[in-house]
């Protein structure tokens, strides 16, 4: 099973230089524009099947413990990230659009057969 990650947006503030201290006030000329979200996918990620509440393995990982004790919920499910990937030619969402018919949700979307073709894991940056 393969999943896309969107990337990480940056912080609110990244492109906008702070054009106050704490005595003064905002100057109206140094806000000029918000940075947009870049709608690109930059890294592809490896899952496992869904895994249920005492179905992880090794509760030293971030949330691990609590998730096998029901802390997240009765109807919770974990996906281990076996690898990720970073492309090295990022897809734009006009080409996801065009190509694969695929928009980007607000989490997360199952890779097509084409589209995994297409990007080739063994040319790209592997991070874990």
């Amino acid at each position: 099973m393969t999943e896309a990650l969107k990337s990480p947006n940056s912080s609110p503030s990244s492109g906008i230089r702070k054009a106050w201290s704490r005595s003064k006030k905002p100057s109206p000329a140094s806000l000029k524009k918000k940075p947009t979200p870049q709608q690109i996918l930059k890294y592809i990620a490896v899952i496992s099947h869904g895994k249920s509440l005492g179905e992880i393995d090794g509760e030293d990982g971030l949330g691990n413990a609590d998730f096998n004790t029901g802390l997240q919920g009765p109807s919770a499910y974990a996906y281990e990230i076996k690898e990720l990937y970073q492309l090295r030619e990022p897809i734009p969402l006009t080409e996801m659009k065009k190509k694969y018919g695929m928009t980007f949700p607000q989490r997360y979307v199952y890779v097509s057969d084409s589209m995994t073709q297409d990007i080739q894991f063994q040319n790209q940056t592997r991070l874990f």
